[in-house]
């Protein structure tokens, strides 16, 4: 156990508001995100292309300092350093206080974020959103918070990397891993350190890797440019947080970095998730899209997956997605290059989601919006075949024949619209391992279902999810919950759901 850091963007005294006073030209915080600048003396030449940068992150991409009594974010002079030779527009949004955990959750829809120094933000899926956000690049810079709570690395990677997609998927804009900076803690404490180094071997790992194919376009190992010593200028005396001195060595140093990125087009990115990876937190509208290369004569059949939480790839209480659809795409290959669409409507019954065959636009537990069943069909279709998971969260309210009747009602929408259907049954979980009352449930809807589809020519296959993926505490296929699947457990659904679907796809 390391001691834990003091979050940062925590004053050791809350002024009422905000100063005005910032280091550089007399700068005022705004409201965020806030425009650092929007004029470059190469903005009048002829056929000049503007840029636009997002810095997106903590405290120190806000550039706190006295205390949070001012502010001077390292996009002052960035954004200064790169308008001698670009038109450029660089964009700021630093939240105090905030871990790369909550700017990945929920708080990454955020119209109104306030940081703990009553500073107004958005969130980063809200600024994407809005009308104009074509940003060219985002600099993402996070994870020191999490650091002084968590000693889960890999959790606080996932993290990171979900923001990353986030901006590769729903912005379509390209990104710039910062690397966790270097602070005080980092030479007094041997565990923090191995921490810190630890979050941001993976980071650099990523970024150079996959996340180069996914859209990171440049990892900066922080450190590098801005060096932590005590007693340094470049730091505050909390030994935390950049001193303006610091902030400004950060964005002159990136500026040069940066410049080759801008100097010329930036290709942009498919908005929708590529299939070797899962889907970023969130997604965006269900139901999205998985698409895998299609090689000259492959045949190209259209799937839906429908169904709740399951079969979204809920995990990490909601705050990221890993549907079992992505790897049902990708290794469907090499005899069907698909496209894959998943709607799972986190926390919905199988009762709601028969009820709401035909809704337009509906919003889950977690505030992500899909459509009903036969709206999906109609919308994205014509579809080949369609994959319903359900009724986990009737069990506790709901008698196991109403269950199987909902659930068969979901198929027949899909069967009165000329679709296929593969059955999956009610997933093993903890509490339908443990609990009398829901191992008898769980096996009174799956057998129903299952007798139904041996006896409906429209339903291809019936499948025992339980079979595929058995409850257990350690073989790492669930989430800590008991209920959902784990990254590793909706990869694996979708590797054994293949030859399942394949079979069904064949003439």
């Amino acid at each position: 156990m390391h001691s834990k850091a003091p979050r940062m963007g925590e004053p050791r005294r809350r002024t009422s508001e905000i100063p005005s006073v910032g280091p550089c030209d007399g700068y005022v915080p705004q409201a965020m995100p806030e425009r650092l600048r929007s004029h470059s003396a190469v903005a009048a030449r002829e056929g000049t292309p503007r840029r636009k940068v997002l810095l997106y992150g903590d405290s120190l991409t806000a550039g706190y300092y006295d205390d949070g009594d001012k502010f001077a974010p390292y996009g002052l002079w960035l954004a200064e350093s790169l308008a001698a030779d670009l038109d450029i527009e660089v964009w700021s949004c630093g939240l105090s206080g905030r871990t790369a955990e909550e700017m990945a959750s929920g708080a990454c829809r955020g119209r109104s974020i306030t940081d703990v120094v009553k500073r107004k933000g958005q969130g980063l899926e809200y600024i994407f959103r809005q009308p104009g956000a074509d940003f060219d690049l985002v600099l993402l810079m996070a994870g020191t918070n999490d650091l002084a709570k968590s000693e889960d690395t890999e959790e606080m990677f996932e993290f990171i990397r979900a923001l990353h997609r986030l901006c590769h998927a729903v912005g379509g804009a390209r990104t710039v891993a910062l690397a966790v900076p270097p602070n005080r803690p980092c030479l007094r404490d041997a565990n923090y350190c191995k921490d810190w180094k630890a979050l941001n071997s993976k980071l650099g790992a990523w970024a150079r890797g996959v996340g180069a194919e996914e859209g990171v376009a440049l990892f900066v190992e922080t450190a590098d440019l801005v060096p932590y010593d005590i007693g340094s200028e470049l730091w505050e005396d909390d030994g935390l947080h950049f001193s303006p001195a610091g902030s400004e060595r950060l964005g002159r140093s990136l500026a040069p970095l940066l410049a080759s990125l801008l100097s010329e087009p930036v290709p942009p990115l498919n908005p929708l998730p590529a299939p070797r990876g899962h889907a970023p937190w969130p997604a965006g509208p269900m139901p999205l899209c998985f698409s895998s290369p299609a090689p000259d004569g492959t045949p190209r059949p259209r799937i839906l997956a429908f169904g709740d939480s399951l079969t979204a790839g809920y995990r990490k209480s909601g705050c990221l997605f890993s549907p079992y659809g992505a790897s049902l795409c990708r290794d469907l290959l090499p005899a069907f290059s698909a496209d894959v669409w998943v709607c799972g409507l986190s926390g919905l019954t199988a009762a709601h989601m028969a009820g709401t065959l035909d809704q337009p636009v509906q919003s889950d537990v977690v505030n992500r919006k899909g459509s009903g069943l036969r709206t999906a069909l109609l919308r994205h279709g014509p579809f080949d075949l369609a994959l319903i998971m359900a009724g986990t969260n009737d069990l506790e309210t709901t008698a196991p024949r109403l269950i199987a009747k909902s659930i068969q009602e979901m198929h027949m929408a899909c069967h009165r619209e000329g679709v296929r259907t593969v059955a999956l049954g009610v997933p093993s979980s903890a509490v339908t391992t443990e609990v009398k009352k829901f191992i008898q449930r769980r096996r009174e809807v799956n057998d129903a279902l299952r007798m139904w589809a041996d006896e409906t020519d429209a339903v291809a296959a019936y499948v025992e999810t339980g079979d595929m993926l058995p409850f257990d505490d350690d073989n790492g296929l669930f989430e800590p919950d008991g209920l959902h699947f784990s990254e590793m457990g909706s990869e694996k659904l979708g590797e054994l759901l293949a030859p399942i679907v394949s079979r069904a796809l064949s003439p």
